[in-house]
């Protein structure tokens, strides 16, 4: 930020909306992270407010709208379980209030699947022990538990129309 854009309230909100603009050009982001793109920028606290109160009017910014395009997105390119998807929501600076009605209709057993199903072709011809390891440690990355991952692979397997025996 110039000096003179300091000593002039107006220059700078024109400066830090129209920054904030680009900002958001490139991608939504949630308020949080339009917030400290200004801070980065050395935005008075008062322009930072007045920016994010203007962007919010004019609906450029909203965390509800946000949260579920973001959870939209990560369920068709990358699924994760809801305990990541709500860890990732909160470091973008989301409410729990948000994040529990975006949430609350995930299932993470649909979630599983859904993961899977991309990798599954890469894996299926595996002899079912490489499999099971291949399986549980890709979703136990995305942050599935031992349940979610065993009815995923079952039901991933059921659907491809091959029973596999697990090696005792």
């Amino acid at each position: 930020m110039t000096e003179s854009a300091f000593h002039n309230p107006d220059r700078e909100f024109e400066l830090a909306f129209n920054k904030a603009l680009r900002y958001l050009g490139y991608q939504a982001r949630s308020t949080r992270e339009v917030r400290r793109h200004l801070e980065k920028h050395k935005i008075s606290k008062r322009s930072i407010r007045n920016v994010l109160d203007k962007l919010t009017e004019y609906r450029y910014v909203d965390d509800l709208e946000y949260a579920r395009s973001f959870v939209s997105n990560r369920k068709r390119t990358r699924p994760k379980a809801v305990f990541a998807l709500r860890y990732e929501l909160g470091q973008k600076g989301i409410s729990d209030m948000i994040i529990d009605q975006v949430l609350d209709r995930e299932n993470d057993h649909e979630l599983a699947a859904r993961a899977l199903d991309g990798k599954w072709r890469q894996w299926k011809h595996l002899d079912p022990e490489k499999q099971k390891h291949k399986v549980f440690g890709f979703l136990r990355n995305r942050g599935f538990n031992y349940e979610h991952a065993l009815s995923a692979w079952e039901q991933v397997k059921h659907r491809d129309g091959r029973k596999f025996e697990e090696k005792k």
